[in-house]
């Protein structure tokens, strides 16, 4: 039985055993033991190599568990750990989104790229609507299964249903509003 197997994630499992071989090969040559000192130390010099909170935090991860799993050290130090970094998504002008929006010519790919941007839908979201879910007179979208399994209501503006009424055109699609590869999304 591999160290790793407790792990879920394949993914996981890749990382964590990526970090804990550079942990390794960064210790090699030295005199250091292997203790939480040393993980401390070597989170904070990736820190200042200016590697990412988010690639340190996994790092310190896959260590704690190595100490837990193969050394055997149920009990290690709490690390200290970088915060999560805080930035600020960029976000398109007004302008830029209305340039973006009329450059699309596929009926359909306009109708999804309006939902998305009026609504503030996910792609998920977006392939998965019905018909029903548009209230025109409410001016409201029922998301159903979003994120986290619940269903929400958002905003439907003009400018989408008008979009999306277009590419509908007189179909009399029951089910998903964007067919895709010979069947209907639902």
């Amino acid at each position: 039985m591999h160290w790793w197997q407790g792990a879920t994630e394949s993914k996981t499992i890749k990382a964590y055993i990526s970090q804990t071989e550079r942990f390794f090969a960064r210790l090699q040559g030295t005199e250091a033991s292997i203790n939480d000192a040393t993980v401390q130390k070597y989170a904070l010099a990736l820190l200042e190599k200016g590697l990412s909170h988010t690639y340190v935090n996994q790092a310190i991860s896959a260590l704690k568990f190595y100490f837990r799993h193969v050394l055997k050290q149920p009990k290690s130090a709490a690390y200290v750990r970088p915060e999560k970094e805080s930035k600020l998504p960029d976000v398109l002008s007004l302008n830029e989104v209305m340039h973006l929006l009329k450059a699309v010519k596929n009926p359909k790919h306009k109708a999804i790229l309006y939902l998305t941007y009026t609504s503030g839908l996910r792609v998920s979201e977006v392939v998965r609507l019905r018909l029903e879910d548009c209230d025109r007179e409410r001016k409201v979208l029922k998301v159903r299964q979003r994120k986290g399994r619940k269903d929400r209501q958002t905003l439907l503006s003009e400018a989408a249903f008008a979009v999306v009424e277009q590419y509908i055109g007189g179909s009399s699609q029951k089910t998903g509003c964007f067919q895709g590869r010979g069947k209907a999304a639902t």
